[in-house]
């Protein structure tokens, strides 16, 4: 999953400033292709319950899923792609719409107000903020199919906001 590894990058970037773009990508494919320089710096309980949540995207087994979406949770209980998927498995719009807003919720108290307002514009180029976006994206639709369109249509337009293109 490209997401997973351009997550892995994030991670090798962490901290670290560069005096140019060239530089930065320097450093990756350095990285990259000589194992021995990448560390084995313990996941933060966040990124342990997104590992696991990459995992569960490609499972097949609905049950596993919905386990591993919950043993995410309660590693990181602010874990938006845990919600998306147990709303992609709930038996009903409702549910899902439910799974999908306390994604919602979850994305916000993880990212906080700040980080909002900082990259609003720009929301999709960071890898932390997808899940959000797909929690949000995924309670719009479903307020469509339930009939809330005015819902819907203002949660299309903040997903505009924060990331027009």
């Amino acid at each position: 999953m490209i997401e997973r590894e351009m997550s892995r990058i994030d991670r090798l970037l962490e901290g670290r400033t560069f005096g140019s773009a060239e530089e930065a990508n320097a450093y990756i494919n350095e990285v990259l292709s000589r194992p021995e320089l990448q560390t084995d710096a313990p996941l933060s309980r966040r990124e342990q319950a997104q590992e696991l949540l990459y995992d569960a995207m490609d499972e097949p087994s609905r049950s596993k899923r919905i386990r591993m979406a919950k043993k995410a949770l309660e590693l990181y209980p602010d874990s938006p792609d845990a919600f998306n998927i147990l709303a992609e498995e709930a038996t009903t719009p409702e549910k899902a719409a439910n799974y999908y807003k306390q994604g919602m919720e979850a994305g916000e108290r993880d990212l906080g107000a700040d980080f909002f307002r900082e990259n609003k514009g720009h929301f999709w180029g960071f890898v932390k903020t997808r899940p959000y976006m797909r929690s949000k994206f995924g309670y719009a639709e479903m307020c469509e199919y339930l009939g809330k369109y005015q819902e819907a249509i203002r949660h299309y337009r903040e997903l505009l906001e924060l990331n027009p293109n």
